[in-house]
């Protein structure tokens, strides 16, 4: 072009005249089009105040040219601009306005889907929102129990210090007792020297055998001591068993803290990863016109990305909860173990009480026999003295003077007796607590009395004797003081006799006060011992008490562990619902706007008119509705036919509506039955049925009733995408699908077998190689090796993502 050229049209453009022959055509078409646009702002504006407000700065409508008359007019009323502008150019610009005007009215549906889309994004940050919420309380209940754990285990160390107290004072016991006894001990053998140089030959070997006696018994005594010290080991045994389970309980809580930590580092890493997809949407709407091919490219590596780190903290949270799991079992078989040892040793506290009772009672046994041979000895001494006095009185009747003395001597043999029965009384009340010497002692008084009766008897019969004797008086005096002498021996022998016998009694009785005295000492110290191994018992069934509560503490976090990890994977199966929608929204958006930029970049032939008309009837032939302003002369040849049917209620004038629409039939379907092969869109209220579920699995539409009745008001099919959805492809086709016993024997059975009959999938025995594993809410947490197991709501929920119509 020349400078002329160019100068002429500096020219042209700078005039600005007005038009005097309006084009009344164009501007009832933009009338036409103003009026028809705006009940449908005006619809918009009252419908969706806030999607306004969301609306992606990226609009279809910076596309449409500008109406501006300094641009029209300047180049058609000038009478120089006639041979620039034809009316070819004029055709061909209104054709390239109602081409956009058409793309405008597509990227409103699109826009639709973004808001569906963004709603979606807001529940899903409302349930992260939720879960955080949860995590920080089961934060605040791991806080409270670490405290309540700190806080026993102060007490239990105030319980430990108290306890040393206790057994120092009690080992300071025990020395003062054992010092005591050594005194004792010392006091005894004393006794016994003294009495060993009083008494004879026959007092020695008695003594000998009594000091066997304290020896056997110094040597049980011995066996005893060595028992409580074996004891004693035993109990630091079981202390340092104690300790050492503390310390695995301390490892225990420190690998709880290493898993919070981790929990806590895991939340952090989702915070990070949420703030990064924010951020990455954020630039995804600044910069979606310009790049949205490479947007396609980095969600998709994005949502790889985010579904490997939860595939990974899935995997790292099930190995922590099988070793949480193995370290608990071998707690329990600790715990079973140390029950074992407390019974064993429970056990032989009881048995050494039998062994201890078993010894008393033959110590009181011996100590009777003795008793008993004592008093026969005894009894055969006086029984010999008794017959030597008989014998000497009846000789020595013949004088008074020697009567006199006799009477006399038996005088002080009645002292004699007398004392000795004062001193068996004074026996009898020292040994009154035991019942059995008590008895033994009445027997002893009352043989006595019999034994004085019959000496006084002889008594008598001696007296009469010696008046017998009085008249034989002269006839032997040698011989009478020949038995005179011989009698005082006797009585001398005799008197001997019961001294010795007093004397053993009396060691007896005081060998007696010491065997009990000692015995009762053993007892104490056993009794003492018993009293100890109780509270070592009671100490060891609190510890088992409180091992008991952790482990019920531990349970219920690995409960609220695993409810944690069933939301998490409900949350996963969300979140690539979500995903999935979002890439089926960023396709359709991808393909709007390659048609809509080649639209763009494609000039139509000045030519012919009709090759335009041609060229836009295939653009919006692929299920995109003509704008309201322009009337198609010709019908698409490729418009699929639509078999329609209804599923949740009963309406004959929606089906009359259907069949008044072009390229419509209605299908017969009764209810409760699988639907026809050849349908294309189902109308529903949203009630979950046997339509609904088959047509889901074989990608039909699945459509409100308001479809049918904006289309009838449009007198033509409008876009399903805008009112329902259909599966891209079909979510159970070519599929391995197992049922456990517990789904089969339930009413959801039959359901799913026709699903998965209709859906194009199979049915697989072996529940390990099979993708979906239907089962019932109680077999749910049994399933730990399955890590496809669903329940019954799941799979609808897979099957039927977006619900559609009133009834939810």
């Amino acid at each position: 072009m020349s400078a002329d050229d160019n100068d002429s049209l500096w020219l042209q453009k700078s005039i600005h005249i007005s038009d005097p022959i309006p084009e009344t055509g164009e501007k009832a078409h933009l009338q036409n089009d103003g009026k028809q646009e705006e009940p449908k702002s005006a619809s918009k504006k009252t419908a969706d105040p806030e999607i306004e407000l969301t609306r992606t700065p990226f609009s279809i409508n910076s596309l449409r040219p500008m109406h501006c008359p300094s641009q029209r007019l300047s180049c058609r009323l000038s009478m120089a601009n006639s041979a620039f502008a034809s009316f070819q150019e004029l055709d061909e610009l209104r054709a390239r306005v109602s081409q956009m005007t058409r793309e405008r009215l597509k990227w409103s549906n699109v826009q639709r889907d973004l808001e569906i889309a963004r709603f979606e994004l807001t529940q899903a940050r409302e349930e992260l929102k939720t879960v955080r919420d949860y995590v920080k309380t089961m934060r605040e209940e791991l806080d409270g129990a670490n405290s309540r754990a700190d806080r026993e285990t102060r007490e239990r160390q105030t319980l430990e210090t108290q306890l040393n107290d206790v057994m120092e004072k009690r080992r300071a016991e025990t020395q003062f007792l054992k010092q005591k006894l050594d005194d004792v001990e010392a006091e005894h053998t004393r006794r016994l020297a003294e009495m060993a140089e009083r008494t004879e030959l026959e007092c020695n070997s008695r003594s000998e055998t009594l000091r066997g006696d304290v020896a056997k018994l110094s040597e049980e005594i011995e066996e005893l001591e060595a028992r409580s010290i074996q004891l004693d080991r035993e109990r630091m045994q079981f202390y340092k068993e104690n300790e050492e389970l503390r310390g695995q309980l301390k490892g225990i809580q420190e690998k709880y803290d290493d898993s919070r930590r981790a929990v806590e580092e895991y939340s952090r890493r989702c915070i990070e990863l949420e703030k990064m997809h924010a951020e990455f949407v954020k630039e995804t709407e600044k910069s979606h016109a310009e790049v949205l091919n490479s947007h396609m490219t980095l969600s998709d590596e994005r949502v790889r990305q985010i579904t490997e780190s939860k595939d990974e903290m899935v995997k790292d949270l099930r190995d922590e909860l099988q070793a949480q799991k193995e370290k608990s079992r071998a707690l329990i078989d600790d715990l079973s173990s140390l029950r074992h040892r407390c019974q064993i040793a429970e056990e032989e506290l009881k048995q050494q009480g039998l062994d201890h009772q078993k010894e008393i009672k033959r110590l009181l046994d011996e100590h009777r026999l003795a008793l008993c041979q004592q008093q026969l000895q005894t009894e055969s001494l006086l029984r010999e003295a008794k017959g030597g006095r008989l014998s000497m009185e009846e000789e020595r009747s013949s004088l008074k003077r020697q009567l006199t003395r006799t009477s006399e001597e038996l005088s002080t043999v009645t002292t004699i007796l007398a004392q000795r029965e004062k001193h068996i009384s004074h026996l009898e009340k020292e040994l009154a607590t035991a019942k059995d010497t008590a008895l033994r002692m009445e027997q002893e008084n009352i043989s006595l009395s019999k034994e004085a009766e019959a000496a006084q008897e002889a008594l008598a019969h001696a007296e009469e004797r010696v008046q017998r004797l009085m008249e034989q008086q002269d006839t032997s005096d040698a011989d009478y003081a020949k038995d005179l002498r011989e009698l005082k021996d006797q009585l001398a022998t005799t008197q001997e006799e019961l001294v010795r016998v007093r004397g053993e009694l009396s060691s007896t009785a005081q060998e007696k006060m010491r065997h009990e005295t000692e015995c009762r000492g053993v007892i104490s110290g056993l009794r003492t011992k018993l009293e100890e191994a109780r509270y070592d018992a009671d100490a060891m069934q609190q510890l088992t008490r409180e091992k008991k509560h952790l482990d019920e503490i531990a349970e219920e976090y690995r409960g609220k562990y695993l409810s944690m990890c069933k939301k998490v994977e409900n949350l996963d199966i969300e979140l690539t619902a979500a995903t999935n929608r979002c890439t089926l929204l960023e396709k359709r958006l991808d393909e709007e706007l390659r048609r809509s930029l080649r639209n763009v970049s494609t000039s139509p032939t000045p030519q012919r008119q009709n090759g335009v008309e041609k060229r836009l009837r295939s653009a919006s032939s692929v299920n995109v509705p003509l704008s309201l302003t322009t009337h198609p002369r010709k019908k698409s040849r490729s418009v699929e036919p639509r078999v329609f049917t209804i599923s949740g209620f009963d309406a004959s004038e929606l089906l009359t509506e259907i069949k008044q629409l072009p390229h419509a039939t209605v299908a017969e379907c009764r209810s409760n039955t699988p639907v026809p092969s050849n349908l294309t869109h189902l109308i529903t209220n949203g009630q979950l049925t046997i339509k609904l579920l088959t047509a889901l699995v074989r990608g039909c539409w699945i459509l409100p009733d308001v479809y049918v009745r904006d289309s009838v008001r449009d007198q033509r099919w409008l876009d399903e995408s805008a009112y329902g959805f259909r599966h891209e492809r079909p979510p159970l086709f070519q599929k391995r699908i197992g049922f456990t016993e517990g789904f089969i024997s339930s009413r959801h059975y039959n359901t799913a077998k026709l699903i998965t009959d209709e859906g194009g999938a199979t049915v697989e025995t072996e529940l390990r190689v099979a993708d979906i594993v239907l089962c019932t809410h109680a077999e749910h947490g049994t399933l730990e090796e399955c890590t496809h197991a669903m329940t019954w709501d799941k799979v609808v929920e897979l099957i039927y993502p977006v619900k559609i119509g009133e009834t939810q």
